[in-house]
């Protein structure tokens, strides 16, 4: 069971001559931001700091080097916008193997796939009739962690990714980019309530790399960095049932488009 914090803040200013703006952000690749578990999404993605599983690449790569088994692997599909679309999904691969018996290095990758399913083609300028496009995004990453100390422990991953949004049309070309992620996890235990519970607490700085053009570079794109903090109880129940408390904080990296009055 677990519980989460998902704060959300907003504000504005108006005044008599002025109307409210809206600026929002826009960036490449969104499927960069979907995450891959039933877990994570069933927590309101704040899994920053959860319990250490095969699913870390994503939340926080740092805590591979506080995993309790040596290797795992794990795959996942997920339909998306089911109730609109029926050929839209993420599928997701991934695994670690920790290193030198276990003594808190640990190597990981992952691979996502996430297809827009078949969007028929239109009429162009002459009236002619446009191809249908399968458009996709896909990532495959490969990132590496250690412990600093026995409490923390630091990761760095790299990762390349390829987006096609034109699917063969020749005026939208594929496009590639290349990112870094840079993740902190720590934990110790404590007493509480007369049982010993588990605090965690970690950063992760994702997707922050080159920009993304679809047009050969006439047009750039930023991808969805984003900085993570967070931190987390784990509370025994008993011998087979914890309840977590996790709270995270996300905020994008990127600048938004600028408001002209």
């Amino acid at each position: 069971m677990y519980l989460t914090g998902l704060p959300a803040m907003s504000g504005y200013a108006q005044e008599a001559s002025i109307k409210t703006t809206l600026s929002p952000i826009h960036t490449a690749v969104p499927s960069l931001t979907i995450a891959p578990d039933a877990r994570g999404s069933g927590i309101g993605d704040a899994s920053l700091t959860s319990v250490p599983d095969v699913w870390s690449q994503y939340w926080n790569p740092a805590k591979y080097s506080f995993t309790h088994l040596p290797a795992e692997v794990g795959f996942s599909y997920t339909p998306w916008l089911k109730k609109w679309v029926n050929d839209m999904a993420l599928l997701s691969l991934g695994g670690y193997r920790q290193l030198e018996n276990r003594t808190g290095q640990a190597i990981a990758f992952s691979m996502r796939y996430f297809s827009l399913g078949e969007i028929p083609g239109g009429m162009d300028e002459t009236g002619g009739i446009l191809p249908a496009v399968t458009p996709y995004e896909t990532a495959f990453d490969l990132s590496y962690s250690r412990k600093l100390s026995p409490g923390f422990g630091v990761a760095v991953t790299l990762r390349y990714i390829r987006s096609d949004m034109g699917g063969g049309l020749q005026d939208i070309q594929p496009a590639n980019a290349f990112s870094a992620d840079l993740a902190g996890y720590g934990e110790t235990y404590f007493l509480l309530a007369e049982a010993e519970a588990l605090w965690s607490w970690g950063f992760h700085i994702a997707n922050v790399g080159t920009r993304i053009s679809y047009d050969g570079g006439a047009t750039n794109f930023f991808l969805p960095a984003l900085l993570k903090i967070g931190n987390g109880i784990l509370y025994p129940l008993n011998r087979e049932n914890h309840i977590g408390f996790y709270f995270d904080i996300h905020k994008y990296l990127v600048p938004s488009l600028p408001v002209y009055r």
